[in-house]
């Protein structure tokens, strides 16, 4: 090949839809990108840092004026091709000069987005069906905006690159999934932000104060929302700081009655200094997991913090006649007040492509902390909400197994108790990846 009539194609792919071990590739109608051979197509490279963005270049022979048609492909790691869906991509190649670099940003599975381009114009087929117009750079400032490669083909100068990198703003993409246990009220509660997430964990037993306005569904229903509320406070504190307003302001404003432990995070909105910070009060908690060279691992995890074995730190209110029976009845140990300052607080530094998990004991009880990162591999599952409905599933059919050993009955043991096979239970899960908008 003849170095002066190439023209560098390089391809920035937006694709959350893998899973581990797979890769995103490009396969078209050029030797470069296999000649529509998804086994010899333009393989693109990721990290923790940069995902779900995908990079990688090819280069085109005497490009200028050729009429190049392509499509993206997830390669999973079992060797099979997900082709994305619809027609194929068209691009117009218009050279400029010899040896030139064009940039290429798109959307996996999104075909009829006009593609964010630099010195290239999008066609919808080869006769020009669809030329980009006046529209086609405000379509573009939709798209993730460029990461410089890691892989020594810097496509942009350096003050560029950080130009573009101070717009991109770090976020939560979060779900959750709540199953009940089979008697009684379900008094587990979650909330999902793109900048924080809570659950909580109501006290069942509060059950026996019903007829004192005690509802401890409610309660920890209220609990994350107030929670919620605060998360979403001044982006310029720091997330452990907003955390734990989160909790304090849980704890103050609440009108409803009852008692619940309580588990707050919030995301950094800095993307050059990427943290979590967390507080936790109770046996709810969380933890985050990272790809680790291709391993799904846990990196952090919260502690439970309890007074003693099955008896959780929580927040309770309750009416002050129920309060002044059960000090004359019990004395003052009757009632323990937790507060939020009592919460432990986390600072943890997470990257781009990192999972967090939050959970109620429901979950923790029946899942061993070492099981996790195997469950998501096998579930193989990519989007939060089915993370989260999984995984709450495993745990539930756990907890209705009377032969399984989870970590509930290994803790009684241990605490001179004999609880034999799963602990039921409310069981909440919220996955979140960390992303970047």
């Amino acid at each position: 090949m003849d170095s002066r009539e190439a023209m560098f194609i390089h391809f920035e792919a937006t694709c959350s839809a893998t899973l581990l071990g797979d890769r995103v590739g490009v396969v078209g109608s050029t030797d470069g990108l296999g000649n529509w051979d998804p086994s010899r197509a333009l393989v693109l490279a990721t990290h923790a840092q940069r995902f779900p963005l995908w990079c990688g270049q090819t280069a085109v022979v005497g490009g200028g004026g050729n009429c190049l048609s392509w499509k993206l492909v997830i390669i999973r790691k079992t060797g099979d091709v997900v082709w994305e869906k619809g027609q194929d991509r068209i691009l117009q190649l218009e050279s400029q000069g010899l040896d030139e670099t064009h940039i290429v940003q798109c959307r996996f599975g999104h075909v009829e987005e006009i593609c964010r381009l630099s010195s290239l114009s999008l066609l919808r087929s080869c006769e020009g069906d669809e030329t980009p117009g006046s529209d086609a750079s405000s379509e573009a400032s939709t798209m993730v905006p460029f990461l410089s490669p890691t892989n020594g083909h810097d496509m942009l100068d350096d003050s560029s690159c950080m130009s573009q990198c101070e717009d991109t703003v770090p976020l939560l993409w979060a779900a959750g999934h709540t199953i009940g246990k089979d008697f009684g009220d379900c008094e587990d509660a979650f909330w999902v932000g793109d900048r924080g997430l809570a659950v909580a964990d109501g006290v069942g037993s509060m059950v026996q104060f019903a007829r004192h306005g005690v509802n401890a569904a409610a309660y920890a229903a209220e609990l994350v929302q107030l929670a919620g509320n605060a998360l979403q406070g001044c982006n310029d504190q720091r997330p452990v700081d907003l955390a734990s307003a989160a909790m304090l302001s849980a704890e103050q404003d609440t009108t409803t009655f009852g008692a619940s432990t309580l588990c707050a995070v919030s995301l950094s909105s800095n993307i050059e200094e990427l943290f979590i910070g967390a507080a936790n009060l109770g046996d709810s908690g969380f933890m985050v997991l990272r790809d680790v060279e291709g391993s799904l691992e846990i990196v952090a995890k919260s502690r439970e913090k309890q007074h003693r074995w099955n008896t959780p730190f929580q927040f309770m209110r309750i009416p002050d006649s129920l309060r002044e029976k059960a000090v004359r009845k019990n004395g003052k140990r009757a009632v323990q007040d937790d507060a939020a300052a009592d919460a432990d607080l986390y600072e943890i530094p997470v990257m781009i492509g990192d999972l967090v998990l939050l959970f109620t004991d429901g979950f923790t009880d029946n899942v061993y902390d070492c099981d996790v990162p195997g469950l998501i591999r096998t579930f193989g599952y990519v989007e939060p909400d089915q993370i989260a409905r999984a995984l709450a599933e495993y745990a539930h059919k756990a907890s209705l197994d009377p032969s399984t050993d989870v970590p509930f009955s290994e803790a009684a043991l241990k605490a001179g108790r004999e609880h034999p096979g799963g602990k039921p239970d409310d069981i909440t899960v919220v996955a979140a990846w960390v992303t970047a908008s």
